[in-house]
């Protein structure tokens, strides 16, 4: 539109300035009211889920919407490939259609979906036609208004459906986030894997303005809400619904820091967390000799040793730092302590060495490749690593983290440090490389088959992230979290791994969950 006149243009940008808070204020937005997201729940793609509500009406209109974020594209399963995938929100049971409501997904298409089924022989669907983006946050909303179906992707229209059917087929089951339930696996299937944030519903069809002002503002009209389920609670298996009442039950997904975007909110600044303190450096274990790595832990407090499905021992005393490791190499991990004040090594059932000062750290392993457990120490003020009965060595300095390893695959380990301030990876005789940011902890490991030698790892406690170099990332875990990367199966690869002492949470990926422990309790695996 040209204006001959400039008063025009004037009047025309009062009416705008005037008239469009109105109008935002008439569909229940309020202009204070921008909502700052602090956390969101981290799903592992293996059977993740919350159970939302069977309270809510969704018979149209209604819109639902909710920020995700998809580490990787699941399940392709053809020919229904509309029906796969990974799953945002659903109601139903995707084995028999009849009780198949709805569920909104990135399908097996990879591509963003909403499909109904309000009965047995015929499906409504709408897709997107572009690929879905991985590892970046998304919003999407999906609305229905009578027979129209609109998707909805970072507030920009994706694709229309006009035959749609209505009805009440929305209402006959829980709402669940984050799967859909097949009755006969008996489980929940077709898992996100990723994470999800700030999920809500609504009684009208909301237009592309309003899902777009959302999208830019963060900001929720409360007069057309029904639940919403704002995600920040960080701790607890409950997920609260601030709106309507409609709590849901976490089965699996854990808390994670990382969030949707804030942008414009103002964000407060949260206050630091530390990162928990590094763990013993373990060369086995392995408490039975059955090829896999057993849960166990070490209390400082009693010196208690307990192993899960073995049983417990006491040994050692407060101040020991645990050291397990295959001694005798019979392939089972001796129960062992160093206890800096004497620079004694306590090996169970088997020796007794003097060997060390207050100031080392036990950095037991295999480092002649003789098949046995050497006893080692890293001493950080002057960068001596002393190997008993094989050798003495300065590597590092005072800042650096040890962190032994067959990083080669020749079968003996390398000496090797992690400096964080700079996230330099320093492997003696092999490589010096940068991997890594500030805060991360170290978790070298055999992650894949493909790698002849242990990858340098890192896991990121602000957001759960497990970075391995040379495969890819993966979330898993949070704040306040520990590291425990072992072979868990008896396969030969190191599994992703937690131990949660704030709840004695042992979370392993894709295999178990399982409590075991305390709050001062020392993880003892490897």
């Amino acid at each position: 539109m040209k204006f001959s006149d400039p008063h025009q243009k004037v009047f025309m940008l009062i009416i705008i300035f005037l008239v469009l808070p109105l109008f935002f204020a008439s569909a229940g937005f309020s202009s204070d009211s921008c909502e700052v997201s602090t956390n969101s729940l981290n799903f592992d793609g293996e059977e993740d889920y919350i159970c939302l509500t069977d309270n809510i009406d969704e018979t149209p209109p209604f819109s639902v919407s909710a920020w995700v974020y998809l580490q990787d594209y699941g399940d392709a399963d053809p020919p229904h490939t509309t029906y796969t995938g990974n799953h945002i929100l659903s109601r139903g049971d995707l084995t028999y259609s009849s009780q198949w409501n709805y569920f909104l997904n990135v399908n097996g298409n990879k591509k963003l979906g909403f499909v109904t089924h309000p009965d047995y022989w015929s499906a409504d669907v709408v897709e997107a036609e572009e690929i879905f983006p991985l590892r970046e946050w998304v919003f999407v909303t999906f609305t229905h208004q009578t027979v129209s179906g609109k998707l909805y992707q970072n507030g920009q229209l994706v694709d229309t459906n006009d035959n749609m059917r209505a009805g009440n087929y929305y209402n006959a089951s829980p709402m669940v986030c984050g799967a859909v339930w097949l009755s006969d696996h008996g489980c929940y299937y077709y898992c996100w894997e990723g994470l999800i944030d700030d999920v809500a519903i609504y009684d009208q069809a909301l237009t592309e303005e309003e899902i777009d002002y959302i999208y830019l503002n963060k900001i929720y009209p409360s007069g057309s809400l029904v639940a919403h389920w704002k995600f920040n609670s960080g701790a607890g298996g409950t997920l609260i619904d601030s709106f309507g009442g409609n709590d849901g039950t976490i089965y699996g997904a854990l808390w994670s820091t990382e969030h949707r975007p804030n942008d414009p909110c103002a964000t407060p600044t949260p206050a630091p967390t530390p990162s928990p303190p590094p763990l013993p450096i373990i060369d086995s274990g392995d408490y039975n000799g059955d090829g896999t790595s057993d849960i166990a832990i070490f209390r400082p407090s009693s010196a208690l040793w307990a192993v899960r499905n073995l049983g417990a021992a006491y040994f050692g005393s407060r101040g020991d730092i645990p050291s397990s490791g295959d001694y005798d190499g019979d392939g089972t991990a001796e129960i062992a302590v160093f206890r800096p004040a004497e620079g004694l090594w306590g090996l169970r059932q088997l020796s007794r060495v003097y060997f060390g000062g207050p100031d080392n750290i036990p950095v037991p392993a295999d480092y002649d490749g003789d098949g046995l457990c050497d006893v080692a120490v890293f001493r950080p003020a002057s960068g001596l690593w002393a190997l008993r009965g094989i050798s003495r060595i300065y590597y590092g300095n005072s800042d650096d983290r040890p962190v032994p390893g067959d990083f080669n695959g020749d079968g003996s380990t390398e000496i090797a440090i992690f400096r964080p301030s700079n996230s330099l990876w320093a492997i003696r005789g092999f490589t010096r490389r940068y991997y890594g940011a500030a805060g991360d902890i170290p978790v070298p490991g055999h992650y894949n088959y493909f790698d002849d030698g242990e990858a340098i790892a890192v896991f990121r406690p602000s957001t759960g992230l497990w970075a391995i170099d040379g495969s890819l990332a993966y979330y898993y875990g949070s704040n306040g979290d520990m590291p425990v990367a072992a072979d868990y199966d008896g396969d030969l690869l190191d599994d992703i791994a937690i131990f949660r002492p704030s709840g004695g949470l042992w979370s392993i990926k894709d295999k178990t969950r399982v409590y075991f422990g305390s709050i001062e309790d020392i993880p003892v695996t490897r």
